[in-house]
């Protein structure tokens, strides 16, 4: 700094504000460097900015300096020189120093990044430790026995729950190949296809019944897997064995509740169906070996419900099916069908005439009584056969033909049996055609109403009318109701056709009440099924609305059969009807389960004496005196009464003399179309005494 050169370079500008500047830094960093580990972001921090400015300014002095030394003097050029390398090197060394420090650095990072993977390292071993330990006590207290086999199969470990199960002990199993263990019970070829499939890799796996040390049953279900190395290389095998014996017992529960009628014991309808299948099989393969199908239907059932209760019934129903199980062979089959009915299948039977026999026989088996806790129950059966393969050759098509002949003998009073033939399918498929154009008829207007005249017995004039409704198909032609009344109802068709014909029939009557001016009614018959049906009470409701009528302008005619057995609904509905002032007629009284009890307690207003009671008078007694019991029995009850089938004067009088209020019949008139009722009302209103 003394010589001449250096004066001149410390004199250029800048020069010496850089040197210091760079002395100042060289000295902070001195002591900094020997330090064992330093703090980066502090450094960086606290000296890169002012390295950088100082190596700026250093750099512009020694621009300067360099266009200085390109003076002619030598000397001083050479000195100037000398300082410019100094100034250099003293630079160099100030970035040196912070290079040091840099890498310095580094290395404190990564020996944490050591520390930290080490730390890690040893958390996961200590982790993995741990999961063994809990895998090890999982097996320990596993509920399934789980045994480790070498790669030989031979077995290495058996957890505590193999002694638990099955009673030996582990030392007793240890060193055994898989598959010959005590309670493996499996045979030299069950034995090598096991082991085939673990060597194919595949996990083997079965289910099957094995015996305890102290000879106990019980099921087990075994998985055997393969285990390999990292290089896929065998090296054990694991076996899994399950106690299922509660899952087994409760499949075969379920399998029987299936297959089993729970109250019989009885085979149900699937394991009889399963059966027929096999034995017409069977039948199609032997020569002349004839099979039966026959559908048992019981009566009286209910009767015996209602009257000592459905537990009784219940002991009635086992009852029977031991006695129709007393009366088959070792080939045959006893199922419950379902309800009061029963199937019987016969099988390896000789002829038809031996199907026949047993068939009459089983009937008159019913007719002596059935001891139920020391009471005498009698009861009866309907029988209905098929035969096969005479009248099918499968399961469904014998079931139905049976189902078919049983029906046709319920229609001719029950108490018997009938067998399926050609005519009962001709009926069926009758039957079957009646359906497909009913079902159709109301939406192509097929369906008319017709009218006959309802009079006061004591005068004569007409008070109303009954609607009787009429079917004129474009197919068959005009269908008697016998024949499409009863087929509506068992297909539900008869709640639409019923409000149509409720529908009309008060529009008929609104037209007659305001043309004659008088108070007339209409009488409508209706369906037990339309009468339960939940919209029924508000639809009279809005028709009598609709047409301005009141509620006492229409009575309702039901049958008897409507109330057996009734829970209350159809009180409530009648209740409902008569708070709108609707009147309740029984029809056809006398011919079915006519009852004190239910006249008392349903809310009725008439009863309707059938055709059959009138058609003797007044000459038949038995007639007169069953007309009297019915009129006077209503008139205590103070229910009017309505006589069906009038077609004399004397029945007329004698009716009327009985205290009879109204009636209908050919005397007074026929059923008429809607334009010939409204001249009969009207002649007869205006020709008939004042009452």
């Amino acid at each position: 700094a003394s010589t001449p050169a250096a004066s001149q370079l410390l004199a250029l500008p800048d020069a010496a504000a850089a040197w210091g500047e760079a002395r100042g830094l060289a000295d902070e960093l001195a002591p900094l460097v020997k330090l064992p580990q330093l703090d980066a972001p502090l450094l960086a921090g606290r000296f890169v900015p002012r390295l950088d400015a100082t190596a700026a300014r250093i750099g512009k002095v020694a621009d300067a300096a360099d266009a200085a030394s390109r003076q002619p003097d030598p000397d001083h050029n050479a000195d100037l020189r000398a300082l410019i390398a100094l100034a250099l090197a003293g630079l160099g060394g100030l970035l040196l120093a912070g290079t040091l420090a840099h890498r310095q650095s580094q290395l404190a990072r990564l020996r944490e990044q050591v520390a930290h993977g080490i730390a890690e390292r040893t958390v996961g071993q200590q982790q993995t430790s741990e999961r063994l330990v809990t895998l090890s006590h999982a097996i320990e207290q596993s509920p399934a026995i789980v045994l480790i086999a070498d790669a030989s199969g031979c077995v290495e470990y058996a957890n505590p729950r193999f002694e638990t199960v099955t009673g030996y002990p582990v030392s007793e199993i240890l060193g055994k190949r898989v598959g010959t263990l005590p309670t493996d019970r499996l045979d030299a070829d069950e034995r090598a296809q096991m082991w085939a499939d673990l060597s194919a890799g595949k996990i083997w796996q079965r289910e099957s019944e094995s015996r305890t040390r102290r000879d106990d049953p019980y099921w087990e279900r075994t998985q055997i897997a393969p285990v390999r190395d990292l290089q896929g290389e065998l090296t054990h095998f694991v076996v899994v064995k399950e106690d299922v014996s509660e899952r087994k017992q409760f499949e075969a529960k379920l399998l029987r509740q299936a297959r089993y009628d729970e109250l019989t014991g009885l085979p149900n309808r699937l394991l009889a169906m399963e059966r027929l299948t096999a034995e017409i099989d069977r039948s199609d393969r032997a020569d002349g070996a004839i099979s039966a199908l026959l559908f048992v239907d019981v009566q009286g059932l209910k009767r015996v419900n209602d009257s000592y209760g459905h537990s009784f019934g219940d002991r009635l129903l086992v009852a029977i099916g031991m006695r129709l199980l007393e009366r088959i062979g070792r080939h045959d089959m006893v199922a419950r069908f379902g309800g009061d009915e029963f199937l019987l299948l016969l099988a390896r039977r000789s002829d038809v005439g031996a199907v026949r026999r047993f068939a009459k026989e089983l009937v008159k088996a019913f007719t002596s009584a059935i001891d139920i806790q020391g009471q005498q129950v009698h009861t009866s059966i309907t029988v209905g056969g098929a035969l096969a393969p005479l009248d099918g050759r499968d399961a469904d098509t014998l079931l139905r033909c049976a189902d078919t002949a049983r029906s046709h003998a319920k229609a001719e009073g029950g108490s018997t049996c009938r067998f399926y033939d050609e005519s009962m399918r001709r009926r069926a498929l009758e039957t079957a055609q009646l359906d497909n154009l009913l079902r159709g008829a109301l939406e192509r207007n097929e369906f008319s109403l017709a009218y006959q005249p309802v009079v006061d017995l004591a005068s004569g004039r007409p008070i109303g009318a009954e609607a009787l409704l009429r079917w004129n198909s474009p197919v068959l032609g005009p269908v008697s109701p016998d024949r499409f009344i009863q087929l509506a109802e068992e297909t539900s068709l008869i709640v639409p056709i019923g409000e149509w014909v409720l529908e009309q029939a008060c529009r008929e009557l609104a037209a007659w009440r305001e043309m004659l001016n008088l108070p007339l009614h209409m009488a409508i018959n209706v369906s037990s099924r339309q009468f339960h049906d939940y919209r029924f009470v508000d639809r009279v409701q809005t028709i009598l609305q609709n047409h301005e009528l009141p509620g006492d302008a229409i009575v309702l005619e039901l049958t008897e059969r409507l109330f057996l057995g009734d829970d209350g609904t159809s009180i409530e509905v009648m209740r409902e009807l008569a708070e709108q002032g609707v009147r309740i007629a029984i029809d056809d009284f006398g011919t079915g389960y006519s009852s004190l009890s239910y006249l008392s307690r349903f809310p009725v207003h008439l009863v309707k004496i059938d055709r059959a009671f009138v058609k003797g008078l007044p000459e038949d007694s038995e007639s007169a005196g069953l007309s009297a019991a019915i009129v006077a029995m209503a008139g205590a009850l103070g229910l009017e009464v309505i006589c069906e089938g009038v077609e004399t004067p004397e029945q007329q009088t004698y009716l009327a003399g009985l205290g009879a209020q109204h009636g209908q019949g050919w005397l007074f008139g026929k059923p008429l179309p809607s334009t010939d009722i409204r001249q009969l009302l009207l002649n007869r209103a205006s020709s008939a005494p004042a009452a």
